[in-house]
């Protein structure tokens, strides 16, 4: 090759080399290296020019020499590694890197072809690819930079960042291939894959909620559990706002502001609040979050991890009745005997008054009047005192309409001279179910009371049934609903706990006695819309006796009045 040829040669192949060597992440070494080559290619050409055939030819020569000393210096101490072979893909060129990188010395590879630092297929290919591209003209990798695996001494593998570059010098063609070893970075992208995964396993296993929102409030993910719980599939909500898809309205306000706080540094730490769920009901849910920041520290967003404590909390508040009824137990036991006694003496009294003044009318009114506060007193007593007992079920299988046919017939009086219909509307469903009658006569009894005093002088019961599943098993669900003026807004979920009445009269005691019978059937009460304009309790009844979950704590066999 003519000293011009061997220059143009080395000037591209530095220049291609610079290319590939400041691509991070770059050996500065390797980058210093073909910049060198580039700049000493360069000046050596240009002086060879202005000198022309007055220039000393044997002096250009040893001009030359000294200059392929440097540059093989140079290459030498690179760090990545570089190869040139010929159109036949013998090697005709190696720096030490090179050779280190496949485990050779860098004679053992001169004039050998290169595929035999490739793998399997290209070991066999490697020929037909370079005769192809001579053919057509079509590149495949030359000019692209490309991740390939080389073959080292041992026979085992080597990751590779490899790039191309080919030089034309007097119609002979010249390959030159920069090698760098990637093991390293793809241990490392192997480790951050593990890590992805272990992460993304816990997050789509946990049977926790993973909230991810986005510095605005808008759902950006979250993980099957939630998917779960709250009956929403993520396609259906992503980049919907947080607050007014899932927050009951009387929290949104609060919760954005606690947020906002969480967005600014704040951390959250077993905040509950509840959130609803697509079919309208209410989870209460304990939050632990923490903002989501980038490399350079700006908030990308909020991880929030939530717990349901429904379950929960409804079991503490169930043993805080417990406790509360035992402590209503005790004091109604020791006044049992003495109230008793207290109003039996007062009735025998009254009775006799009523025999000394039976021809005083104006005093026998006082008495009738004191009769009937007695018989109210007694009343609340014996609802205060059946509250507190534990409930004892003797369960039988029951034709519900006989037991609310009968309790209605029992309020005939309360009835009178009202017209208030019951109109049933559960033609064709079977009504049977394993009960105790006693106890489900005073539900219907509790429920009807209610919707006649709402009802007033005219009105409409009606009672709905339908066939269900309740936690596996068959079950009816009962909905007792009346025309009335309904609950007040803000009473939903107050109207089953024990002492609350929107009545003028009353204990309180109705519905939260309703509410302890059917838990301790294993069933289930809620105050849910109807067709009519009214208060619609529903009731699920599960058809068989099953496992009774008893309010008190208790389970005992025997009737006994609730």
């Amino acid at each position: 090759m003519r000293p011009d040829a061997w220059l143009c040669l080395l000037l591209a192949l530095a220049v291609a080399a610079a290319v590939f060597f400041l691509k991070p992440p770059a050996s500065s070494v390797a980058a210093s290296a073909a910049v060198l080559v580039a700049a000493g290619a360069c000046a050596l050409l240009a002086r060879r020019r202005r000198g022309g055939a007055r220039e000393d030819v044997e002096a250009s020569r040893r001009n030359e020499e000294r200059y392929r000393e440097l540059v093989r210096g140079i290459l030498d101490t690179a760090v990545d590694g570089i190869v040139t072979i010929d159109e036949h893909g013998t090697i005709e060129t190696m720096n030490r890197a090179a050779a280190r990188l496949f485990g050779y010395e860098v004679d053992e590879l001169l004039g050998k072809n290169v595929r035999i630092l490739m793998p399997a297929p290209h070991h066999e290919a490697h020929d037909d690819y370079i005769r192809r591209y001579l053919e057509t003209g079509e590149r495949k990798i030359i000019g692209i930079g490309r991740e390939v695996e080389g073959r080292r001494k041992d026979g085992t593998l080597v990751p590779i960042d490899l790039a191309v570059s080919e030089v034309v010098v007097e119609g002979r063609h010249v390959f030159a291939g920069f090698l760098r070893d990637i093991t390293a970075r793809r241990r490392t992208a192997e480790e951050l894959r593990r890590e992805r995964d272990f992460a993304e396993s816990l997050i789509q296993t946990a049977q926790t909620i993973v909230l991810v929102l986005d510095p605005e409030g808008r759902i950006v993910r979250f993980n099957p559990y939630m998917e779960r719980l709250s009956g929403y599939r993520l396609e259906e909500v992503q980049g919907r706002d947080w607050f007014q898809t899932f927050l009951p309205g009387r929290d949104a306000a609060r919760i954005r502001r606690l947020f906002v706080g969480a967005v600014g540094e704040l951390e959250i730490r077993g905040n509950i609040n509840a959130i609803v769920t697509k079919d309208g009901h209410e989870r209460e849910i304990a939050w632990w979050a923490k903002t989501l920041k980038d490399e350079g520290g700006r908030v990308t967003g909020l991880l929030s991890v939530g717990q349901d404590v429904t379950d929960l909390r409804e079991a503490q508040g169930k043993l805080l009745q417990a406790e509360r009824l035992a402590g209503i137990g005790q004091m109604i036991t020791g006044l049992a005997h003495e109230s008793r006694n207290a109003l039996q003496r007062m009735q025998a009294c009254l009775e006799m008054l009523e025999i000394e003044i039976a021809d005083r009318p104006q005093a026998l009114d006082y008495a009738k009047r004191i009769q009937a506060a007695q018989d109210y007193l007694g009343q609340l007593y014996e609802e205060v005192r059946g509250y507190a007992k534990p409930i004892q079920l003797e369960r039988r299988t029951c034709d519900l309409r006989r037991l609310w046919g009968a309790a209605w017939a029992d309020l005939a009086l309360r009835r009178e001279g009202s017209s208030i219909e019951l109109d049933d509307r559960t033609e064709g469903i079977d009504l049977t179910c394993d009960v105790d009658p006693f106890a489900f006569g005073q539900v219907f009894r509790n429920l009807f009371e209610n919707a006649i005093a709402a009802c007033g002088d005219e009105g409409t019961i009606a009672i709905l049934a339908t066939a269900a599943e309740h936690e596996g098993g068959p079950a009816l669900v009962l909905l007792v609903n009346d025309d009335g003026p309904g609950f007040p807004p803000g009473h939903e979920n107050r109207i089953f706990q024990p002492f609350f009445t929107t009545k003028t009269q009353g204990t309180g005691l109705g519905l939260a006695i309703v509410r302890r019978i059917l838990d301790a059937h294993g069933g289930r009460v809620a105050l849910v819309k109807g067709p009519l304009s009214g208060a619609a309790i529903e009731l699920v009844v599960p058809r068989g006796a099953g496992p009774a979950q008893p309010a008190d704590g208790s389970a005992r066999a025997g009737a006994q009045p609730a």
